[in-house]
């Protein structure tokens, strides 16, 4: 079984207020006050409770948590007598249920039959599906691969939109999305890329896929390519910067010989040192 997934495993907020017969509003500010203590203790309140939202009934977002095993225990151990130890006997039970069907859990691309979306042609996974494929919880797969994946807003959220036609994104302002390359790296680094091997090299087939082109105009494409241009210059700059301040401390060593860069009649770049 995938220890990473069945970390993962959580009881949603609402459900455990059902359990426990309390007010689903009192547990969350219950739950709100036991984090300000982790966090000035400097514990990972995330490893308890991990804050989400869900719609009510007239399409509000209101604020619930993901509850995890250890979070159950941090109640339990609050409570006492009859009240306490039916609790504890009963979300020992949901995680066994939720532990015994992850353990027996195949999921060849075949029976999940996901919808592929892309990206200017490319195949890519949106975060909160990886999710559902993989049991591994969204939060953690965005605070893993910050850096790693491609958020889409603005510009290019309807771009995305308009290529994606068949998904209905009319609640979201942004999408979260993967390539093949990070899916792997992902499921390399929590040992789950042998199981979903076939998934991904299914979902992953390029030649499938025809290729996106969004129609720009002259002017929006006179912007990306001012854009590129600032941005490419910027670099420069900043590398130009770096590389003048390790010559001055060069310098300042008094071990180097004085030099000078300049091309010669064939256009070649040399290097004059002065004896």
């Amino acid at each position: 079984m995938n220890n990473l997934a069945v970390k993962n495993l959580t009881l949603d907020s609402r459900e455990v207020a059902e359990m426990l017969k309390k007010n689903h509003a009192d547990l969350l500010k219950t739950i709100a006050r036991n984090i300000e203590y982790l966090i000035k203790s400097k514990i990972a309140f995330n490893e308890f409770f991990q804050e989400n939202q869900y719609k009510d009934k007239i399409g509000r977002n209101l604020r619930r948590y993901d509850i995890t095993k250890k979070g159950c225990e941090f109640i339990a151990h609050k409570m006492t007598g009859e009240k306490g130890a039916i609790f504890t006997a009963t979300y020992i039970n949901k995680f066994y249920e939720m532990e015994n069907h992850l353990k027996n859990r195949t999921l060849p691309f075949e029976e999940t039959k996901p919808q592929i979306t892309t990206w200017k042609g490319k195949p890519v996974i949106e975060v909160k599906q990886l999710s559902k494929i993989t049991g591994i919880s969204r939060f953690l797969i965005h605070s893993v691969l910050w850096d790693n994946k491609l958020t889409l807003r603005n510009k290019d959220f309807k771009h995305y939109k308009k290529e994606n036609k068949n998904r209905d994104y009319s609640s979201s302002s942004s999408i979260s999305v993967l390539f093949k390359e990070v899916v792997i790296m992902l499921c390399k680094k929590y040992g789950i890329y042998e199981r979903h091997k076939e998934f991904i090299d299914n979902y992953f087939k390029e030649e499938e896929k025809l290729e996106y082109k969004p129609k720009e105009s002259i002017s929006s494409s006179f912007e990306n390519l001012e854009a590129e241009a600032n941005k490419l210059m910027q670099d420069l700059l900043k590398q130009r910067f770096e590389i003048d301040e390790k010559i001055k401390k060069l310098n300042a060593t008094g071990l180097v010989s004085e030099m000078k860069v300049f091309r010669n009649n064939k256009g070649k770049m040399q290097i004059a040192i002065s004896l």
